[in-house]
């Protein structure tokens, strides 16, 4: 196994075997007699979360299909687990916590799958027209970044403060939209290319992306 495919799934491996060494003790009273089914939804959240996460960094998109087939491992991994809580001291298997544990799985690739269908979109900042700099060039400039990473921001506001004065057309692209360039990029995010040319990976600075743009002779807006 590879150390990105273990940094991917072995997250969910290690919240799996928690889940099950949790099950194999007996059973404990919840304060006030409460019902333990909020815990499932909780617990096959977090489970879910980890999976759409393997998913991600494995370059799938969570589609409908990839999504159901997520959903049906984890109900599948509860369903195993009430099987198990049925030879442990004090325990017994429960539909109703096996439909929590779905529900749960259910919400947390549902909220995973939005996410990531409202994540970073093309966009465009223009500092200076191209009437405005000298030799009127535009500078294309690509970020490749996936929802949720902070470097990625941190690229964006390198990218706004190294362009000032330049004629720039940024595009923010997600990785996770396809899978290609999940598996090019997704260990490597933030990737910024200029004019096609990868010109950083895994962080961009700001003072030598603008020595990068001045190299290109594009000139400043006055």
């Amino acid at each position: 196994m590879t150390r990105y495919a273990l940094m991917s799934w072995g997250p969910v491996a290690l919240y799996m075997a928690g889940i099950a060494a949790l099950s194999h003790q007996p059973a404990t009273a919840l304060a006030m007699d409460l019902p333990d089914w909020p815990a499932h939804v909780a617990e096959y959240a977090g489970l879910a979360a980890l999976v759409a996460r393997g998913l991600s960094r494995s370059g799938l998109r969570l589609s409908l299909p990839v999504g159901a087939a997520a959903l049906a491992g984890c109900t599948l991994f509860g369903a195993t687990d009430e099987l198990h809580q049925s030879f442990v001291p004090g325990r017994d298997p429960s539909g109703i916590d096996l439909a929590a544990d779905a529900a749960g799985a259910a919400a947390a690739l549902g909220v995973a799958r939005l996410i990531r269908s409202r994540g970073a979109r093309p966009g465009a900042v223009a500092h200076a027209s191209p009437e405005e700099v000298p030799g009127g060039e535009v500078i294309e400039i690509s970020l490749f970044s996936r929802p949720g990473c902070h470097l990625c921001e941190d690229a964006k506001k390198a990218v706004a403060e190294a362009a000032a004065g330049f004629s720039v057309r940024l595009a923010v692209i997600d990785v996770e939209s396809d899978p290609d360039l999940a598996r090019r990029y997704g260990s490597q995010v933030p990737v910024l290319t200029i004019n096609g040319r990868k010109a950083f990976k895994c962080g961009v600075d700001a003072q030598r992306l603008r020595e990068k743009l001045v190299a290109l002779g594009s000139g400043r807006a006055s």
